[in-house]
């Protein structure tokens, strides 16, 4: 029997319909290492099964072979395949003919770029900021691209032009924090939405009025870009930070209160990332999922992949057991997508 596309059957099943995620799969699947690409496949199949069950919802009709072949080249390569591809993989006899397919686009010796630019691009659109195929390639975990877009510095790039839209210099890896303004205040905010999934822009002048984030959440995460000015990108040696027109001085400290403390060695915003990619902070990995979801569906898990805050216990419930699932394959994008 060949494997279902997960992500193509459940795009069928997100149209014109809500979802309820049921709190618990069919079958339970203990999570103690890392799942196959199959094996992942069969829990996210499990535990959609069993919410439609349970909301009694008919399940979506599985994709005939062309449509899956037609589909799968445009969410992986950008393009649709040619007479001899499409050949191949209809006249496959073998097993696991989906399953082949993706594995073999994902993971072509000869072809690598095509899987490399088209996941890139994606990338940069959501981090505003140009990324290298070549760590798509390669298989850069996505902690470790997170990492390279929340600690990059100007260093090495005073002589770059200034962008007339942006008023500073931009391009290269700080394009991230040039593009949403430069400033401590901006970083906390994009960063916090972005990696975490969770806004708390609200929170810069008040306490957030829909959501638990307090004035203290905010500036204590902009604390932790304070050597950020004027389009320079840089660590500052103490993580403090006054907002304009105030007298209180605001400390590092990670969302929900809890204080930075800034070892020997490490700069902020490098500690900022430990805490951000550590398996147990769970909005880290949940926001990856979920962007991935939306790269392959359309749409995120949840109705907005920007504010987690807005989901329902429910999906909450399959999103945070997905994204303990990717923690345990080690931020393996590649393995996700061809799950």
């Amino acid at each position: 029997m060949f494997l279902k596309s997960t992500s193509l059957m459940l795009a069928l099943a997100f149209i014109g319909s809500a979802i309820v995620i049921a709190d618990e799969p069919a079958a339970s699947t203990s999570v103690v290492s890392r799942l196959t690409t199959e094996e992942l496949a069969r829990w996210i199949d499990e535990r959609f099964a069993a919410a439609w069950q349970d909301a009694k919802i008919d399940p979506p009709t599985v994709i005939d072979e062309a449509t899956f072949l037609k589909r799968t080249f445009l969410d992986l390569t950008g393009s649709i395949p040619s007479v001899s591809q499409a050949r191949d993989f209809l006249e496959y006899t073998g097993e696991h003919r989906r399953g082949t397919l993706v594995d073999r686009l994902l993971n072509d010796p000869r072809r690598p770029e095509k899987y490399a630019e088209r996941t890139a691009a994606h990338w940069a659109n959501v981090w505003r900021r140009m990324m290298v195929p070549g760590n798509f390639t390669a298989n850069v975990p996505y902690d470790e691209l997170a990492r390279k877009v929340v600690t990059a510095t100007n260093d090495g790039q005073a002589m770059m032009p200034v962008n007339p839209r942006l008023g500073v210099r931009s391009g290269g890896p700080t394009l991230f924090f040039q593009a949403i303004g430069g400033k401590p205040e901006s970083a906390a905010s994009s960063v916090s939405r972005v990696f975490l999934g969770v806004r708390i822009g609200c929170a810069e002048c008040h306490n957030h009025p829909f959501a638990d984030w307090k004035q203290s959440d905010f500036w204590g995460m902009a604390a932790f870009f304070s050597g950020i000015k004027n389009g320079a990108v840089n660590d500052a040696v103490t993580a403090t930070i006054r907002p304009e027109n105030s007298t209180v001085e605001y400390t590092a400290a990670f969302l929900g209160g809890e204080p930075a403390k800034i070892r020997k060695g490490k700069t902020p915003r490098e500690t900022l990332v430990d805490w951000m990619v550590a398996p147990e902070n769970t909005l880290f990995a949940a926001t990856a999922v979920n962007r991935v979801w939306q790269h392959l569906l359309g749409r995120g898990m949840t109705e907005s992949v920007d504010d987690l805050d807005k989901a329902s216990p429910a999906e909450r419930k399959i999103l945070d057991d997905l994204a303990k699932l990717f923690v345990d394959a080690k931020f393996d994008l590649r393995w996700l997508i061809a799950g």
